[in-house]
C-alpha cells in the first residue's frame, strides 16, 4: 500500500513558506484564503523562478561550462549546481540610454533562473531564498487576459452623418457607451462617459502615447493605421535603435511572447481580437468617415492619441509573454499611460517584481534619461481592469494601491453581471453586458475594432478599462505640459465622476468613486450659478412622498449637475445646506440622465402620517456653484401596515454547499415600500429584496447541521409591521461519492502505460477542496504524477489494484478501487499455476471477454472435463479441476469470435 497524504501535508507547509515569506511584502487589507500545495501550472511556471539579488550582490558574470553555470560567487554556484540550474538571465534586458535609471530602480537585479522542471518550485524557492545575497525569490506567475466570453462581429451601419453625432464615423451610432440616449430597451439615458460634451473641449492629441499591454494591435486596420506609437523608429533608420531604448525598429511596439526568438526572423506584432478591440476604444481615428470613434481619436488627420502595442497574448491563450518587461518597456518607449486588461491566476499577494515594474512606469514615464520631462506628463499612470469573476476579493495587480482600477457597468448604470466589486476599486466605466436578467443582446456590449478591418462587440472590465485610459489621454491632451503629474491626472479621473451607488445598493462603495465623466475630466469652471428650481411638486401620500421638478438650465454648463434636497417636520426657513437646523435631513441627487427642462423625481421615505413637512431644494453645477433655494410645505394623510405572504409551503432542506431560497410576497396597500429584519440562529440565511418580494437565501456551508426556525419582519416607513417564522433543515456534509469513473486498466506489455485523473472518479459538494491519496502495490506498479493526474507504469506482470481515497475539507473520505492487469500480449494464453493443484486460472488478452468454454482431454483423447466460465481482460477465468485425477491433460479453449486454443496442463 502506498499513500501520498504525508507528502501533501509537506507541500502545504512548504508552499506557505515560499509563496508568503520568500519576499518581504506588506499585505493590503483583508486577503482571500491562501493557496496550498505545490503551485500548479495554471498558477506558476515549473522549472523557473525569479530572483532579486541584494544591492551589490548581482553576479559578476554568468558563464556556461560543462560542469554547470559559473557566477563568480562560490555559495551561489553551489546552490545553483544543487538545483540543477541550466540558465540564468536578466529579467529586464539592457535598456540602452535608460540603463542607468533601470539600475537605480533596482530592476537590473532581477534574474530569471531555469532549472529541472521535475524539481519542486517550492523547494527551489526555499533553497534560493536562504542564500546571503538574495533579497527576494518569486514564482513566475501565470497571467490571463481579462477577456470577454466571446467577440461578436457586427457590420457597420450605413454611412450617414446626423446632426446629433459629432463625427461622421458610421459605427459611432452603435457606441452607446460614449453617449447613451436611453433608446435601447432597458437602457437608461446618461449611463455613458459623457464623451460628446468632452469632445467640445478636446478630442485628444498625438503628443500623448498609451502603452497597451495586451494582445497585439492590428496596425493595418483601416481605423488604426495612422496611430503608430513610436515616431522615432517610424521615421528613423531601419535596423537601428533610433530612440535608444534597447529595442531595434519597435515602430509598433514589441512582441514580448517571441522577444528572444522572433517568428520568421521578425518581431511581428500579431493582431489579436482583444488587444485590437481595446486599442480601438482608446484611439480609433475620429472623423475619417469609416469605422468607429476612439475616446481620444482626435479630429481627423491622425491628430488623436497614439498607441504602442506591448504584446503579451495571441489568440492561443497558452502563448503568454512577459508582462513585467512589457510594463516597464512602455515607459522607455515614450508612453505616459499604461492600459492593462489582464491579471494573475490564483495569486493572493502582490508580486514584488510586478510592483517594481509598475512603480518604474509611474516614476519615469515622460522623462528622458536625465530625469528631464520630455513628455506631456511628469511620470505615468497605470490603469487596470478589475476582473470578471463577479467576486469581492483582492485581484492582483488591479488592487495594488498605486494603479487605477476599473469596474464595469451596463447601459442602465448597474454593475455588469460579471464585474468584480470591492472597496479597492477606484472608478467605474461602461463595460457592457451581453445579458441582464435575460433581456440584453449583443448590442449592449462595447462596440470597437476587430482585426482585419472588422468591427464588433465585446464585454468585460477589459472593455471598461480603455474608456478610462482614453479619458486619461483626453485630460493629458488638455492639461499636459511642464509639471503636470499623474497625481493631478488621477484626481481628475477619480473626482470627475457621477455616483452609481443609488443604482447599485448591494454594491455600495465597491464599484469605485463613480462612473467616469470625460467632460468633467477636461472642463473648467467659469463660476456661473444654475437657475433655481421653478416647479417643485409633491404627491399626496404618507410614508413615501414623491417629489417632482424640472431640471433648470445653467449658463456655462448647460444644466444643473445635481441637487441638494432638504426636508424637516414643521418649518425650514432660509435653509443652508452646510448648516441645517436640528431635525432637518438632506440628500444629494445626481442628474446624469436628464437635460435642462426634463423632469426628475425623488421619493422621501419615513415620512410620518398626518404631519406637516417643509421641503427645500438647491440646484448645483459640476463645480459646486449653487442656485437660489426653492421651498414648499405640505401635510400628509394616514397608513396601512404591510403583510407577509409565504409563496411556497414545501419543506426546505438545504444540502451542504447548496443554496435554497424562501420567498415572501410583501403586500402593502399604501405602497410605501418596506424595510426588513431577520433573526437567524443558524447564520446561514441572507435577506434581499426583489421589488415587492422578500427573498431569504439559505446557504449551507460550514454551518452546524440541524433543524432551525428563522424569524423575519417587514416594516413600512411609518413603522407598521408584520412578522413570520419559517422552518428549514441544514443537511450535513457528505463524504465524496465514487461515481464509477475509474475503468479497469489493461496493459499488454511492460512498456505500455495508462493515465487516470483522481478527481474524475468522485462527486463532492465542494469539489475544489477534495484531496486525493493513492494505495497500491509498489512491487507491481509505479504511479508517476503528470499534469492530468497519474501515469500507471507496470513493474511486473499480473493483476493488482489501485485504491483512490478522496478526503473532503471536513475530513470525510470516500474510496474507490479499480483493477490493473499487465500481461504479455505476445502470448495467446496464460495458464497458472501449471502444474495445477485444484484451481486453474486463465488469462487471454484485452479482446477476450464474456463466456469461455473449457474442455480437458486425457492422454487417450477422451474428454475428462467441460465447463463454461466468464473471462474479462482484467478478470481471469477460474476453473475448479479438483474432480480430476493427476496426470497430463490437453486443455481446449473456445470463446465467441475467437479461434480454438490448445495447451498442456499437468495436475
Amino acid at each position: 500500500m502506498h499513500s501520498f497524504e504525508k507528502k501533501s501535508r509537506l507541500h502545504i507547509a512548504l508552499c506557505a513558506l515560499s509563496l508568503l515569506a520568500a519576499c518581504a511584502s506588506d499585505p493590503i487589507g483583508e486577503e482571500a484564503p491562501q493557496p496550498v500545495g505545490e503551485p500548479s501550472r495554471e498558477t506558476a511556471a515549473t522549472g523557473r523562478l525569479r530572483v532579486k539579488f541584494k544591492q551589490g550582490e548581482v553576479p559578476e558574470r554568468i558563464i556556461e561550462t560543462r560542469s554547470g553555470l559559473q557566477t563568480g560567487s562560490e555559495p551561489l554556484d553551489r546552490a545553483i549546481a544543487a538545483l540543477g540550474v541550466t540558465r540564468m538571465q536578466r529579467v529586464f534586458p539592457p535598456a540602452g540610454r535608460f540603463e542607468a535609471r533601470t539600475r537605480r530602480a533596482g530592476l537590473d537585479r532581477w534574474y530569471d533562473v531555469w532549472f529541472d522542471s521535475l524539481r519542486s518550485v517550492t523547494r527551489a524557492t526555499l533553497d534560493l531564498s536562504r542564500l546571503e545575497g538574495i533579497e527576494c525569490v518569486e514564482p513566475v506567475y501565470a497571467i490571463r487576459s481579462i477577456g470577454p466570453e466571446r467577440a461578436v462581429a457586427a457590420p457597420l451601419p450605413a454611412a450617414k452623418r446626423t446632426a446629433s453625432l459629432p463625427f461622421d464615423d458610421p459605427g459611432l451610432a452603435k457606441q452607446w457607451h460614449y453617449s447613451n440616449d436611453g433608446s435601447m430597451p432597458d437602457a437608461v439615458a446618461g449611463a455613458d462617459i459623457n464623451l460628446f460634451r468632452a469632445w467640445e473641449v478636446t478630442a485628444g492629441s498625438n503628443d500623448v502615447v498609451v502603452a497597451v499591454v495586451d494582445g497585439g494591435i492590428d496596425y493595418a486596420h483601416e481605423d488604426l493605421i495612422g496611430n503608430v506609437g513610436n515616431w522615432a523608429e517610424l521615421y528613423g533608420e531601419e535596423g537601428v535603435d533610433d530612440d535608444g531604448n534597447g529595442y531595434v525598429d519597435d515602430i509598433y511596439g514589441w512582441n514580448f511572447i517571441y522577444s528572444s526568438a522572433y517568428p520568421m526572423g521578425s518581431n511581428r506584432i500579431t493582431p489579436v481580437e482583444h488587444g485590437t478591440h481595446v486599442a480601438g476604444t482608446i484611439a480609433a481615428e475620429n472623423g475619417n468617415g469609416i469605422g468607429v470613434c476612439g475616446v481620444a481619436g482626435g479630429r481627423g488627420g491622425h491628430s488623436g492619441v497614439r498607441v504602442i502595442s506591448c504584446q503579451m497574448f495571441t489568440e492561443n491563450r497558452n502563448d503568454n509573454g512577459d508582462e513585467i518587461v512589457a510594463l516597464k518597456y512602455g515607459a522607455d518607449a515614450g508612453a505616459v499611460i499604461s492600459q492593462n486588461s489582464w491579471g494573475y491566476t490564483n495569486v493572493y499577494e502582490m508580486p514584488e517584481i510586478t510592483k517594481d515594474a509598475i512603480d518604474y512606469f509611474i516614476e519615469y514615464a515622460g522623462l528622458d534619461e536625465n530625469g528631464v520631462q520630455v513628455g506631456p506628463m511628469k511620470g505615468g499612470i497605470v490603469i487596470f481592469a478589475a476582473g470578471n469573476e463577479e467576486r469581492d476579493y483582492r485581484s492582483y495587480p488591479a488592487c495594488y494601491e498605486r494603479v487605477l482600477s476599473v469596474s464595469a457597468l451596463a447601459p442602465d448604470y448597474r454593475k455588469s453581471y460579471y464585474s468584480n466589486f470591492s472597496e479597492w476599486i477606484d472608478v467605474a466605466a461602461p463595460g457592457g453586458s451581453y445579458k441582464y436578467e435575460g433581456r440584453y443582446g449583443d448590442e449592449y456590449a462595447v462596440y470597437s475594432t476587430l482585426p482585419g478591418n472588422a468591427y464588433g462587440y465585446m464585454q468585460g472590465t477589459s472593455m471598461a478599462c480603455p474608456h478610462v485610459s482614453g479619458i486619461a489621454a483626453l485630460a493629458v491632451a488638455k492639461y499636459g505640459g511642464p509639471g503636470f503629474t499623474p497625481d493631478k491626472l488621477r484626481s481628475y479621473l477619480e473626482r470627475g465622476v457621477h455616483e452609481v451607488d443609488s443604482y447599485n445598493p448591494d454594491y455600495e462603495g465597491r464599484l469605485g468613486s463613480g462612473l467616469v465623466d470625460a467632460y468633467l475630466a477636461v472642463s473648467m469652471d467659469r463660476g456661473i450659478d444654475p437657475d433655481p428650481v421653478a416647479d417643485l411638486r409633491h404627491s399626496d401620500t404618507a410614508g413615501e412622498v414623491e417629489l417632482t421638478w424640472s431640471v433648470p438650465a445653467d449658463g456655462d454648463d448647460g444644466r444643473a449637475d445635481s441637487f441638494i434636497l432638504m426636508w424637516r417636520v414643521g418649518t425650514l426657513e432660509n435653509p443652508d445646506p452646510d448648516d441645517l437646523p436640528e431635525g432637518a435631513e438632506s440628500v444629494v441627487i445626481p442628474v446624469r440622465d436628464k437635460q435642462a427642462g426634463d423632469e426628475i423625481t425623488y421619493v422621501l421615505t419615513d415620512i410620518a402620517e398626518q404631519t406637516r413637512y417643509t421641503v427645500a431644494i438647491v440646484a448645483v453645477d459640476p463645480w459646486g456653484n449653487r442656485s437660489e433655494t426653492t421651498v414648499i410645505s405640505f401635510g400628509t394623510p394616514a397608513n396601512t401596515p404591510p403583510a407577509l405572504i409565504l409563496e411556497s409551503m414545501e419543506e426546505v432542506r438545504v444540502g451542504y454547499n447548496r443554496t435554497e431560497t424562501v420567498r415572501y410576497h410583501v403586500s402593502d396597500p399604501d405602497s410605501h415600500g418596506f424595510t426588513c429584519e431577520l433573526q437567524d440562529p443558524s447564520g446561514a440565511v441572507a435577506i434581499r429584496k426583489e421589488g415587492d418580494r422578500l427573498c431569504l437565501d439559505i446557504f449551507n456551508y460550514k454551518r452546524i447541521p440541524g433543524n432551525y426556525t428563522a424569524h423575519v419582519s417587514v416594516s413600512d416607513s411609518f413603522g407598521a409591521s408584520d412578522t413570520a417564522d419559517f422552518d428549514f433543515t441544514l443537511l450535513p456534509d457528505q463524504p465524496p461519492v465514487a461515481t464509477g469513473g475509474f475503468r479497469p486498466v489493461y496493459l499488454g506489455s511492460m512498456q505500455e502505460t495508462a493515465e487516470f485523473t483522481p478527481s474524475q472518479g468522485f462527486d463532492d459538494e465542494v469539489p475544489g477542496t477534495v484531496a486525493y491519496a493513492l494505495e497500491y502495490d509498489e512491487e507491481m506498479l509505479y504511479l508517476q504524477p503528470v499534469a492530468s493526474g497519474y501515469r500507471i507504469m507496470p513493474l511486473r506482470y499480473g493483476r493488482s489494484e489501485v485504491t483512490v481515497v478522496a478526503t473532503d475539507e471536513g475530513g470525510l473520505a470516500g474510496r474507490d478501487t479499480f483493477a490493473v492487469m499487465c500481461r504479455d500480449d505476445s502470448r495467446e494464453v496464460d495458464l497458472y499455476p501449471n502444474p495445477v493443484r485444484d484451481r486453474l486460472s486463465i488469462r487471454m488478452g484485452r479482446d477476450v471477454e464474456g463466456a469461455l468454454r473449457v474442455a480437458l482431454y486425457d492422454a487417450a483423447g477422451r474428454r475428462a472435463f467441460a465447463a463454461e466460465v466468464r473471462i474479462a481482460p482484467t478478470a481471469p477465468a477460474v476453473v475448479d479441476l479438483s474432480s480430476l485425477g493427476g496426470g497430463t491433460y490437453t486443455i481446449e479453449l473456445r470463446y465467441e469470435g475467437g479461434s480454438l486454443t490448445r495447451s498442456i496442463v499437468k495436475l
